[in-house]
């Protein structure tokens, strides 16, 4: 029965020492792993970057595009000469801050 119990303490120690040695090298492939996705991880904080100003850069143009298409609508509706002249006028003003915008959001 000695020799039983022996040989069960020694397979015991036998499979600790096996499964350190793959707790070890699992640890090690995690660090590797880790390593690995740490310039993914910025690579994506900088893409999410620029998907964020995109997303507000084209807010903007549909604001604009809104804004212009509403006011070429009511000079469209306009029904005298001298209320189409005043709206183009109206329109060339508005379309000239839209330019300039435009211009500071790509200076951005």
């Amino acid at each position: 029965m000695a020799k039983v119990m022996a040989y069960e303490a020694f397979i015991l120690r036998r499979a600790q020492t096996e499964t350190g040695r793959a707790m070890t090298e699992l640890q090690q492939a995690l660090g590797t792993l880790q390593a690995a996705m740490r310039p993914m991880a910025a690579q994506c904080e900088g893409l999410k970057a620029k998907l964020d100003r995109a997303m507000r850069w084209r807010e903007c143009e549909e604001a604009d595009h809104q804004d212009l298409q509403q006011s070429f609508e009511e000079a469209i509706a306009a029904a005298s000469l001298a209320e189409l002249e005043a709206a183009r006028d109206a329109y060339a003003l508005l379309m000239a801050k839209h330019k300039e915008r435009r211009a500071a959001r790509k200076a951005l």
